[in-house]
């Protein structure tokens, strides 16, 4: 006998197959009884019905009811059921359509703004090929014989279009000239051409009236949506290749450029603080296209010099500032789809207000130091284009003053920045502020203490944090060569003015590794480390020469380097033992660097050249300086 326990029809009721039991589970109706009721396991005939009424003591007590009235509260409950189940399954199928019409309207719309990005990247390559076959086949016809040409860029058929006879570019004929010219032309007015056309295409087909390099929908980690907002599927500080940089910080340049961050190559500009301002450039399309890159997990190629630190074991600037700003990861995800940043986030300063020095250093030249001005013209005949010209106050004042509400963090570099009026002038506002909370760091040459009549001594100390790098490269004679204007008695001498009077603010060398300094670093550190010059082993910091690639350590000797290479293993291998990271690191990064390619042969000629060159202007000798390099120049 089946029994079916119920307080009232259709409502809520206890089925039990073998007799009333206080433990039986209520149920809804809708569900198991009328499963049950179907498959014929309940039926009119084979069970009792049974009404619970309850007492104040929760106790049942079972009454009977008959045959006529358990039918008819039956056919109650099964219509009711009946009706309720047909309008959930018509709710239900309505939201089923619903959702599939707005999957595919939403899917229609990503499709559409994939085609437009494809189209973008199809024109922007092929914007990239002609300008790239324009620059370097004007590069070889100025500065290399002809005859190579056919296969430099035989990718191009160019051997069909252009046959020259084997000539020196000073030797070319007047048709050949003009022809050369006239195809300049007609490729310049081809580019300007398809550009037009590829932005009327972008805000006629694109939703948001896109331009060029700025339609990307990155689906790998699941970012873009078409609503226009970017869903992290991973954390942003476990993103491997991003930097925090794009986020937080902008890098100018004397000259009023503006980059990434000082290790972008001078060609990545990402805007000009001459044509716009400095929020236009922060949410330019350069710069909104690095982020989405980043954020892709890339490596944009203006961001080479880091990732070529890393993958020979270094600790790069980019991890540096990935550790400082860690806490503003959180700002990545509310990147907008195509890069846009809402607010001015540029808690990191590092702005190069001019370029005057008064060092003329080996590994610089005049658009960095105005030292170098009347020595360029002397070698070359003339200043190069990108040096500094018109107003160098740039960012304005007006631009920076919303920024020191924010800033945390200011690296002065130059030129010199000690001689420069811009950076009193914020260390004044700042101390105005009462903000001595701000880190404040140097890449100084650390030659001059004194601007006017301010003295940076009596200023650093009311800082909390004053890192002072200096850029020194070698000790004595070497270092007065290296960094031509060094006077190394007052370098000595401000070092201990500096102890005395900043005993908290860091000091640090920042030592600039390339070719002329390779085989005696271990003697500078070793010098540094002893005579207290530097306090702690580890504050001593690696920079590599990678341009100009002729003072680069990879176009030393092959027996040079394989000295160096077992030197340096093995210091990296006592400083480990002696846990001072990342010193370890340091030494292991500049050997695979050195070792990764050998570029004495290729190399050799513009070395000496250079070398020699500046030589005769400063009436200085390399081969006296540097005997062990003397096979370098002869």
């Amino acid at each position: 006998m089946s029994y079916l326990i119920y307080n009232d029809v259709g409502t809520i009721v206890s089925v039990s197959y073998n007799e009333p039991s206080m433990q039986s589970k209520y149920i809804e109706v809708s569900s198991k009884v009328c499963d049950d009721f179907l498959d014929g396991k309940i039926s009119t005939t084979n069970y009792k019905i049974v009404r619970r009424k309850f007492r104040n003591d929760r106790e049942l007590v079972p009454k009977e009811f008959d045959e006529t009235r358990l039918r008819f509260a039956d056919i109650l409950f099964l219509v009711n059921l009946y009706i309720t189940n047909f309008f959930l399954n018509i709710k239900f199928s309505f939201h089923r359509l619903k959702h599939f019409i707005i999957t595919w309207v939403n899917t229609i719309k990503y499709i559409k703004l994939l085609i437009i990005q494809e189209i973008n990247f199809l024109f922007l390559k092929c914007i990239a090929v002609i300008k790239y076959f324009i620059l370097r086949m004007d590069y070889e016809i100025r500065y290399f014989s002809l005859s190579v040409i056919n296969v430099k860029f035989r990718l191009f058929n160019l051997r069909y279009i252009i046959r020259v006879p084997k000539l020196q570019a000073h030797k070319l004929q007047a048709p050949q000239r003009i022809f050369i010219s006239l195809l300049k032309r007609f490729l310049n007015t081809v580019i300007n051409l398809v550009k037009k056309i590829f932005v009327a295409c972008c805000r006629i087909f694109s939703p948001y009236g896109a331009f060029p390099g700025e339609v990307y929908l990155y689906s790998l980690l699941g970012y873009g949506t078409i609503q226009g907002e970017r869903i992290m599927s991973v954390p942003a500080n476990k993103i491997e290749n991003l930097c925090i940089a794009p986020w937080t910080h902008l890098h100018t340049w004397p000259n009023n450029k503006v980059l990434p961050c000082c290790l972008t190559p001078m060609h990545d500009t990402v805007g000009d603080l001459n044509k716009s301002s400095l929020a236009e450039i922060w949410n330019g399309y350069k710069m909104k296209d690095l982020r989405l890159r980043m954020m892709n997990n890339e490596r944009p190629k203006s961001c080479e010099r880091c990732y070529a630190i890393e993958d020979a074991g270094g600790a790069s600037y980019r991890h540096h500032l990935n550790k400082i700003f860690s806490k503003d990861f959180d700002l990545v995800p509310q990147t907008k789809w195509n890069g846009h940043v809402d607010k001015i986030n540029i808690k990191y300063w590092d702005f190069r207000f001019s370029n005057i020095c008064n060092f003329k250093c080996r590994s610089c030249g005049p658009q960095l130091s105005s030292g170098w001005y009347e020595d360029t013209e002397k070698l070359w005949g003339k200043l190069p284009f990108d040096v500094p010209q018109g107003d160098l106050t740039k960012p304005s004042w007006d631009e920076l003053l919303p920024l020191f509400e924010i800033v945390e963090e200011i690296y002065f570099a130059g030129g010199e920045p000690l001689l420069m009026e811009e950076h009193y002038k914020i260390l004044n506002k700042l101390v105005e502020m009462k903000r001595f909370d701000v880190r404040i760091t140097y890449n100084t040459n650390f030659s001059v203490m004194k601007y006017k009549k301010l003295n940076v001594l009596d200023i650093w100390p009311l800082f909390e944090t004053v890192r002072v790098g200096a850029s020194i490269d070698a000790y004595g004679e070497r270092a007065e060569y290296i960094r031509s204007g060094t006077k190394w008695d007052q370098i000595v001498t401000n070092r201990e003015n500096m102890k005395k009077y900043c005993p908290n603010a860091e000091f640090y060398v920042n030592f600039t590794l390339g070719a002329l300094n390779a085989t005696h670093m271990v003697d500078f550190h070793q010098w540094a480390t002893e005579s207290k010059f530097i306090e702690h082993p580890t504050n001593f910091h690696i920079n590599l020469v990678q341009h100009p690639t002729y003072i680069s350590m990879q176009a030393l000797p092959i027996e040079i380097k394989q000295e160096l290479s077992l030197q340096w293993h093995r210091l990296a291998l006592y400083f480990r033992k002696a846990n001072l990271q990342p010193l370890d690191e340091q030494f292991l990064m500049a050997a695979n660097y050195m070792n990764e390619n050998d570029t004495f042969d290729i190399e050799k000629e513009k070395f000496a050249k250079y070398m020699l060159a500046v030589d005769d202007l400063r009436s200085e000798n390399f081969r006296q300086t540097f005997p062990e390099l003397e096979r370098m120049v002869a």
